[in-house]
């Protein structure tokens, strides 16, 4: 049985305060049956109590990534203590020194990983390209001994819980489907115009060079939604032959990446297969599908292992932008089969790739805590 009065806090020093996963997937999930739920964040933006009842501490916008990592990572600990909670949950591998400090003072943590620290740092930029192998074989070893000490572990996807299982038994996968309630879009092939689109970060190991190069070959429009995080990367991608048939829209809200979603043929997932990305679950595929429509994907291992599963995409080479092109120009010109493939992503989301499936077991998880904490 659930214990009301058991008080739950979490901790992030990167995400903002609306992250997705931690406040609309987690949070929002915990405030059904545990009433007092908080979070400590670092955005500058100010403490609240939000429209879902959570309330919001801020510790304020560190200065430089150094900053944030020593004196955030103190204010947010200082913050944690005098919010006295019962269970601490944290999402940032900067903030385990944190979660140990916590547990010496008799709290319970829990370390929710996101994704693969040591795989993620071989993809850094602003990491020297020599330096890479080894902060990351540094970052493992840390990270795996701090691991060996949390009480609970969450892991993003089945491949980083099975690197965190051989070293703590107590390991949960909640993946970071979709929630089927705020993706209410129009999936009617009717009212679809000769658009394409791409919802997310505008990096270059997202593959959006490629993506717009594809462009050139393609008579449609390509609809952009997201921010570039390095203009001279968007200076590059603004040269592609293209480029001309690019609508860059920026950030959206939820409302209007739907509509985008809703007038859209085809969407793009061209990760480049870098260690970090081949054994992750982009969210974007999971949104396309949940969109009706179909998409064409990186041809790694486990994408393709849904793409055939659900047949609702077609996995392609990234780096080839003609042959991807030749695949995009063949679905807009088969709708019929375009159509099909977008219906089997859709049932695909709604009867398993949702977070209304996960969340029961990440409310599993804090039932349990809750009653171990009961018997303690």
């Amino acid at each position: 049985m659930t214990d009301k009065s058991i008080k739950i806090c979490h901790l992030t020093s990167v995400h903002p305060r609306y992250d997705t996963r931690i406040y609309y997937k987690q949070l929002l999930s915990l405030k059904q049956e545990f009433p007092n739920v908080q979070l400590i964040v670092a955005d500058g933006l100010g403490d609240e109590c939000t429209d879902g009842n959570v309330e919001i501490h801020d510790v304020g916008a560190p200065k430089n990534r150094f900053y944030r990592y020593y004196k955030t990572a103190i204010a947010i600990y200082e913050k944690a203590i005098n919010i006295d909670a019962d269970i601490y949950q944290f999402h940032d591998p900067e903030l385990s020194r944190v979660g140990i400090k916590l547990q010496k003072q008799g709290k319970f943590v829990v370390y929710d990983v996101h994704e693969d620290l040591p795989r993620q740092i071989l993809t850094k930029a602003y990491i020297p390209k020599v330096l890479r192998s080894v902060i990351s074989w540094f970052a493992e070893r840390k990270e795996n001994k701090h691991a060996k000490q949390f009480g609970q572990i969450i892991t993003a996807t089945d491949f980083i819980w099975d690197r965190f299982k051989r070293i703590n038994e107590h390991v949960v996968s909640v993946k970071n489907y979709p929630i089927l309630a705020t993706m209410q879009v129009d999936s009617n092939w009717n009212k679809k115009n000769q658009k394409l689109c791409y919802i997310g970060g505008l990096t270059e190991v997202r593959g959006i060079f490629e993506m717009v190069e594809v462009m050139q070959y393609v008579d449609a429009e390509l609809h952009l939604v997201g921010a570039f995080d390095d203009e001279r990367f968007r200076q590059k991608v603004m040269q592609s032959k293209g480029w001309e048939r690019v609508i860059e829209h920026g950030y959206l809200d939820r409302g209007k990446v739907n509509h985008i979603l809703e007038d859209s043929k085809i969407g793009f997932v061209l990760l480049h297969p870098t260690k970090n990305y081949v054994d992750a679950l982009p969210v974007k595929m999971f949104e396309y599908m949940a969109a009706g429509i179909p998409f064409v994907v990186t041809d790694v291992p486990l994408w393709r292992q849904i793409v055939d599963e659900n047949q609702s995409a077609v996995c392609v080479d990234p780096f080839n932008s003609k042959a991807v092109a030749d695949v995009i120009n063949a679905l807009l010109a088969d709708e019929e089969k375009a159509k099909a493939m977008g219906e089997n992503g859709k049932i695909a989301v709604e009867t398993k790739y949702n977070w209304e499936q996960e969340s029961k077991k990440y409310l599993q998880v804090y039932r349990t805590l809750s009653e171990h904490l009961n018997k303690a």
